[in-house]
């Protein structure tokens, strides 16, 4: 498959196909017919998605005492500036390694891996999968910063990963066990329906361990909303 194939089909992500607070935005039309179940492999068959972490406006994992981002990316090459509540970054690189320029995240060695599974072929990035499932490639970068001085920091709409580096709560964890399972509603037929759940474990820098899960979606008629973090 040629990178340009692959490419397009990473773009999915840019609807917010994969964000359960972002899915009751996005068009049904593709939802109508036979399930098609069209198997995609995250980086072999296409290159991931166009961001670095899941975080977003309205999705942010956290308790009363921590708050914590998970990085589908690499951290050493997020930008120091941009603003990670704006989920995609469609900012075009012009590297000389590749025919075409490309989204810069595209270019940041992912730290998970899985499959999606399409009711479109090819895939469509306007309605995105039915099934994300990803797992961690071996120490999924989490960062957990204190609930009380993330809050201030959201006062604005920004946040970057500078000023997450620069909190004085900041423990930076690496997960030995990380998955990613979600059932997006609007492939479905199923706007505001979508279903999202993250479970992490690994240890910290500097000495410790760390429990996360995080889960929301409405199985039943009431929503879920669960946040778990344990640093020990």
């Amino acid at each position: 498959m040629s990178f340009r194939s692959r490419l397009t089909m990473a773009l999915f992500v840019s609807t917010g196909a994969l964000a359960a607070c972002d899915d009751a935005e996005l068009p049904t039309e593709a939802s109508a017919g036979p399930q098609l179940n069209v198997r995609q492999v995250v980086g072999e068959d296409n290159l991931g998605p166009p961001f670095y972490s899941l975080i977003q406006p309205g999705w942010f994992p956290m308790t009363d005492e921590w708050a914590a981002v998970p990085w589908l990316r690499e951290t050493h090459c997020v930008p120091g500036g941009f603003n990670i509540l704006g989920f995609v970054d469609l900012t075009i690189l012009f590297p000389p390694a590749v025919p075409f320029p490309a989204p810069r995240p595209l270019f940041c060695p992912l730290t998970v891996t899985g499959h999606e599974i399409w009711n479109t072929d090819p895939p469509d990035p306007a309605v995105g999968p039915l099934n994300i499932t990803v797992r961690g490639l071996g120490a999924v970068p989490i960062w957990f910063v204190a609930t009380a001085e993330l809050l201030p920091a959201l006062a604005d709409g920004v946040l970057t990963i500078d000023e997450l580096a620069a909190m004085s709560s900041l423990r930076i964890g690496h997960a030995t066990h990380f998955t990613l399972a979600q059932q997006t509603g609007t492939a479905r037929g199923q706007p505001g329906a979508g279903k999202i759940n993250i479970t992490a474990r690994g240890t910290l820098e500097g000495g410790g361990t760390f429990f996360f899960q995080t889960a929301e979606g409405p199985p039943y008629s009431t929503p879920i909303a669960h946040t778990r973090i344990d640093i020990r």
